[in-house]
């Protein structure tokens, strides 16, 4: 299905979740997309440069967080241009990290 507005109902063991249905946002998962470098490696002293493409996407919320072997930690960002968002970040200790990108809540 395409993006939008969705009610959504949820069961547990057959029986409706109270409060459910709950209102949700939808977005196509091609209107958002991320590249460069620091998606795939980074070095302990370079810093992790990578844009998020969200042109398509429509109005919402970028949340971006970096986790690493140092829990999480700061990641600048800043208006590129046609809604591209620049982010870079700076990994301090060797080791395998995760990055995630969210899009409104």
């Amino acid at each position: 299905c395409g993006g939008g507005r969705y009610l959504v109902n949820f069961y547990f063991n057959g029986s409706h979740i109270p409060n459910s249905p709950f209102k949700v946002r939808v977005c196509n998962p091609e209107a958002i997309w991320a590249e460069g470098p620091g998606l795939m490696d980074s070095f302990v002293g370079d810093q992790g440069d990578f844009q998020v493409f969200t042109r398509d996407a429509g109005h919402g919320t970028l949340s971006v967080r970096v986790n690493g072997p140092k829990d999480k930690f700061r990641v600048d960002m800043w208006k590129g241009a046609e809604r591209t968002v620049n982010c870079r970040y700076n990994p301090e200790v060797a080791g395998k990290y995760t990055i995630n990108i969210k899009w409104e809540d």
